[in-house]
């Protein structure tokens, strides 16, 4: 073989391998519209930000598939573009784009056609490929019709599935939904599914059908499951309050009444996660201090987790020393439930604002030796020990 076919064939090699992932343009969205009406071709829009990680998953293992780079390549002119820059700020607004990643399908004209939200493997995301391709089964369709007026009961039910791969709101269609169901049949193995994915406002009819009828449900699905449901349903419903901040306290109060008239299971957990939550978004460290004492001692005291975002918190905000005292035990807790470093290194600060030096220093060191030992960046650790070490008397 003479030397020119080599140099020919090196290239032909290299630039197959380049090839292996998804060619995204790298013009204007206006650019990007025109070739894609010029090839007749939908765009497929990689709708991301520099700090989703699902995104970049998806970018280094999904993307760089050399199924999904072939089909790709070949059906769609593919954009990537950050939801936060540029045009793409205008974008995510056109495209109701609110979670990532999103998959968008758009025609040459700018219109919507498909759209999925989520990382994904290969196999799905070819998948999801194909459904843009399918007019009967693209999102755009479903939401036409929808709005159109159809309320069919296997129409809702298809448009539900479409809706649970994107990241919208379900909950007024699966509400439209329960309106064609006899209550006779609301016990139903689908219709409890569809009510524990998609029900999601405390005020919905079905909603209401469940906390009231939930000893029926809690005998044919467990009661764990029923309380679950109804508890994320309530605690949804009451940190929107809070975040609205508009008379937060007032309304956080009777909907509180509500919650504990309901006698619904965990109501006293669930209101006192509510005052906490209420106390931390009004910077009132005293009435925090008094509800995360009551979750630590009465239903989190063998939650690891829990016990150690309120230890850091306390050592953040509070000063009095008898809390500060009661938090200790709640970090040395998580420790004892979880060595992990970073349970340590709350245990460890808040030994060092109470006095006890030497200890915290221990106890940092401990938790230097197992982040070293899981291949975590140590820096802040042993940032944290020299601080110690300035304290010792």
């Amino acid at each position: 073989m003479n030397k020119t076919l080599l140099v020919i064939l090196a290239c032909f090699l290299v630039s197959t391998s380049f090839a292996q992932e998804i060619a995204f343009e790298t013009g204007t969205w206006a650019e990007i519209k025109a070739k894609a009406k010029k090839e007749n071709k939908l765009i497929f829009m990689d709708a991301f930000t520099t700090w989703c990680g699902p995104c970049k998953w998806m970018a280094k293992n999904t993307f760089t598939d050399k199924s999904v780079a072939d089909y790709y390549n070949s059906n769609f002119i593919n954009a990537k573009i950050d939801m936060e820059k540029g045009e793409g700020l205008d974008i995510a607004k056109e495209y109701k784009v609110t979670c990532y990643p999103n998959l968008v399908y758009i025609d040459g004209d700018g219109k919507l056609v498909h759209r999925a939200a989520g990382s994904m493997d290969a196999a799905a995301f070819i998948q999801v490929g194909k459904t843009a391709y399918t007019p009967a089964k693209a999102f755009s369709t479903y939401q036409d019709n929808y709005d159109k007026g159809e309320r069919k009961p296997e129409f809702l039910l298809a448009y539900l599935d479409a809706l649970s791969q994107t990241c919208f709101s379900a909950t007024t269609v699966a509400t439209d939904y329960f309106a064609t169901v006899k209550e006779q049949d609301m016990l139903q193995q689908a219709n409890w599914s569809l009510l524990y994915r998609f029900i999601e406002d405390v005020n919905a009819a079905p909603f209401s059908y469940l906390v009231k009828n939930r000893k029926a449900f809690e005998e044919k699905y467990t009661a764990d499951s029923v309380s679950q449901k109804i508890y994320d349903t309530y605690l949804q419903h009451g940190t929107a309050i809070i975040k609205a901040k508009e008379d937060a306290a007032v309304k956080l109060k009777t909907f509180q009444m509500e919650i504990s008239n309901s006698g619904i299971a965990r109501a006293d957990e669930l209101i006192a996660n509510l005052n906490l939550a209420l106390a931390k978004s009004q910077s009132n460290w005293v009435a925090w201090f008094g509800a995360a004492k009551t979750l630590a001692e009465n239903y989190y005291s063998t939650d690891a987790s829990f016990l150690n975002n309120v230890s850091w918190t306390a050592f953040e905000k509070v000063e009095d020393l008898k809390k500060l005292a009661e938090a200790e035990q709640w970090a040395k807790k998580s420790t004892e439930l979880d060595p992990k470093s970073y349970n340590l290194d709350t245990y460890a600060n808040l030994l060092f604002k109470n006095g006890k030096v030497e200890q915290a220093i221990a106890t940092e060191k401990r938790a230097l030796e197992l982040a070293k030992a899981g291949n975590e960046d140590v820096k802040t650790y042993e940032d944290v020990i020299r601080e110690f070490e300035k304290g010792v008397k």
